[in-house]
């Protein structure tokens, strides 16, 4: 896996395949990939996110 993090407050401005975020403000609902929401019913944890992704 790809060791990479980036922080900031204009999130749609990334380019990539995945945005792993526990919200969709600061631009993270217009991010042009997918969304990955952490902390929801569908990525309640790290190993679910991990299982998707792998």
């Amino acid at each position: 896996m790809c060791k990479r993090l980036i922080l900031t407050h204009h999130k749609n401005l990334n380019r990539g395949d995945y945005l792993i975020d526990d919200r969709e403000n600061n631009g993270a609902g217009q991010f042009e990939g997918e969304l990955i929401l952490f902390g929801s019913d569908k990525f309640p944890d790290w190993n679910k996110v991990q299982d998707y992704l792998l």
